[in-house]
């Protein structure tokens, strides 16, 4: 995928996701500090059981396949890509100046096509390899 479709996608799913559930800042933060599965939840919009307390869940709770709600805008397989892609580009660009690098950061985490990602998991689905659905 390359890196313009990645922030193309982020930018779709973070300003698609409830205002009061998640914030661009939120993901940022959890991606900063390399929590990838609580990130890709995020993504996914993870749905704790209900037979755990109502409030918002510790975080030591791992995210399972069960926790993700069908309906969210990714599935957890294409999150998780999303959200490996979106570390590696942040700690690539730690490497560089303080401002190029929070600026690069900003930029990777701001981004997403959900289009393009929900063609790439129809084409595992049963589209044909030159991108176009059955």
């Amino acid at each position: 995928m390359l890196l313009q479709d990645l922030h193309a996608l982020q930018i779709h799913i973070l300003q698609a996701l409830p205002a009061h559930y998640i914030n661009i800042q939120y993901s940022r933060s959890l991606l900063l500090a390399g929590k990838f599965d609580l990130a890709t939840a995020a993504l996914t919009r993870l749905i704790y059981p209900r037979s755990q307390s109502q409030s918002s869940p510790g975080p030591n709770l791992r995210p399972t396949r069960k926790h993700i709600n069908a309906e969210g805008p990714l599935d957890i397989e294409v999150a998780s890509r999303v959200v490996l892609a979106c570390s590696r580009e942040l700690f690539d660009a730690a490497g560089s100046t303080r401002d190029r690098s929070f600026a690069n950061a900003v930029r990777c985490l701001e981004m997403l096509p959900l289009e393009k990602t929900l063609k790439q998991t129809k084409l595992k689905e049963g589209g044909n390899q030159n991108g176009t659905m059955k």
